[in-house]
């Protein structure tokens, strides 16, 4: 008997605390709503279009370096497309020469006596008017 009457009241203990949880979440739902009809309500209306802020803040020079830019890549992926294969290969090998560097090439040199290598690099200057 007394078992059963534990199990009563334990049963009537949870009854209870569900029908408060209820009350609070009818309460909780209710808050966040202003009316049936209409009203401000979170995340209603039309939203701002990014594309036509930025457009409007775009300076000119900005949208003309933009647009370059587009069609360079257009160009370069239209060359890494290419049907020959020849084009593919040298646009691929160009493109990742400018990502990562040329490779290192060693220079191997034997000789009899102590030599000392000089390497001169030079670059024509512009001639000025």
């Amino acid at each position: 008997m007394r078992a059963a009457g534990g199990f009563a009241a334990r049963w009537a203990r949870f009854l209870v605390s569900m029908k408060q949880r209820e009350i609070e979440f009818q309460s909780r739902s209710s808050m966040n709503q202003t009316g049936s009809r209409g009203g401000k309500r979170l995340g209603a209306g039309r939203k701002p279009s990014t594309i036509k802020g930025i457009s409007k803040r775009l300076p000119r020079e900005s949208a003309e370096l933009i647009l370059a830019e587009i069609k360079a890549n257009s160009m370069w992926l239209r060359l890494a497309d290419s049907k020959d294969e020849r084009i593919r290969l040298e646009t691929l090998k160009y493109l990742t020469d400018r990502a990562y560097g040329k490779a290192r090439q060693s220079i191997e040199a034997t000789a009899e006596r102590n030599v000392g290598l000089v390497l001169i690099h030079s670059v024509p200057m512009p001639e000025r008017d």
